[in-house]
């Protein structure tokens, strides 16, 4: 009894390390996570093993003011991997599949002949709008916004916006399909 007691008040303190961690959400370890007071947790989060969630707060002597947001109802599967020194939102009621990666960071490599973890990084928000499917394998780069109700394909690697209601695969990703409400289905977009 004294064994369950510890065990629930340890997780009620690591809990309350995190900026926001919300009611019925789990988090299962392994996991790296570093920079907990810049993190926000919905209700009803569910994040699998084997994820990296990092904020950001110095880098190479420049300032940040990160946040990472996960909304509420919202599954991450394992392997997720998300580094922000920025806004990273992902909205509610979202689905991501094994071994996504979401940043709001690209590393500079200005400087010639000096190793890009030596170098200064550039930073751009990167938001997941409600209800989106984030297959797997997929990459989502620093400054894009995925409207909601969105679906990316697997393996996809998203470098540029995507309108709500659509469906985008490919390297780099693209719009092959979005919900018409007028006809009440999903009509391809593109070459005919």
């Amino acid at each position: 009894m004294i064994g369950i007691r510890i065990k629930k008040m340890f997780s009620f303190i690591n809990k309350i390390k995190y900026k926001k961690f919300g009611k019925r959400s789990v988090i299962y370890k392994p996991i790296l996570i570093s920079g907990k007071k810049y993190i926000e947790i919905g209700n009803h989060v569910f994040i699998r093993n084997n994820a990296r969630i990092e904020a950001i707060n110095n880098w190479k002597g420049q300032a940040f003011a990160p946040l990472i947001s996960i909304g509420n109802n919202t599954s991450i599967e394992q392997g997720f991997h998300c580094t922000s020194a920025g806004k990273l939102i992902i909205g509610n009621n979202c689905d991501i599949l094994p071994y996504v990666m979401i940043t709001t960071i690209n590393h500079s490599y200005d400087l010639i002949g000096v190793n890009y973890n030596e170098q200064t990084i550039n930073v751009k928000d990167t938001i997941i709008n409600d209800n989106c499917f984030i297959g797997m394998n997929a990459k989502i780069f620093p400054g894009v916004t995925i409207g909601a109700n969105s679906i990316i394909g697997a393996n996809s690697i998203v470098m540029s916006d995507i309108p709500e209601y659509s469906v985008a695969v490919g390297t780099p990703a693209r719009v092959i399909k979005k919900y018409d409400f007028e006809l009440k289905q999903w009509v391809k977009v593109g070459k005919e």
